[in-house]
């Protein structure tokens, strides 16, 4: 099973760039309790794609990758972390293939809709799995 890249970009109003790197190093260091197969920090000045130049003072951004299996906790998991500030923002992006998903968080009820579609992409990926490792991906996943 191929994992899914997706970028996150966390936005905090009127933090200082040496604020937004702290939030994003501790994101990280919270990401750590799930097993996604990357985690890292994208570099000082890398623009996350469909972000404008200027953004990326204001932004921090981590590149991730994960298995479709941990995409829903995980996303929930973002749901519930961006809510600990009241001025905080997280934009996921994915793309593969044909199509681009752009969820935000705290979620509107415009992107309630992204969300299922993040979701269900996850499920599309494992319902492509053969039969013999589906099964054993679900095994793995409830140890």
């Amino acid at each position: 099973m191929v994992p899914i890249e997706f970028s996150l970009v966390v936005h905090e109003d009127g933090a200082s760039p040496e604020e937004l790197d702290a939030i994003r190093m501790a994101l990280l260091s919270e990401l750590r309790d799930f097993e996604l197969e990357r985690a890292e920090p994208l570099a000082e000045g890398e623009v996350p794609s469909g972000a404008k130049s200027a953004e990326a003072l204001t932004v921090a951004a981590i590149a991730l990758a994960a298995m479709p299996s941990v995409l829903p906790k995980l996303v929930e998991f973002l749901e519930h972390w961006v809510l600990r500030s009241a001025t905080r923002t997280i934009k996921l992006k994915l793309s593969e293939s044909t199509r681009t998903i752009e969820l935000e968080l705290p979620a509107s009820s415009n992107s309630r809709e992204d969300l299922e579609s993040l979701l269900h992409l996850a499920h599309d990926h494992l319902t492509r799995l053969p039969r013999t490792n589906a099964a054993q991906q679900t095994r793995t996943t409830r140890k």
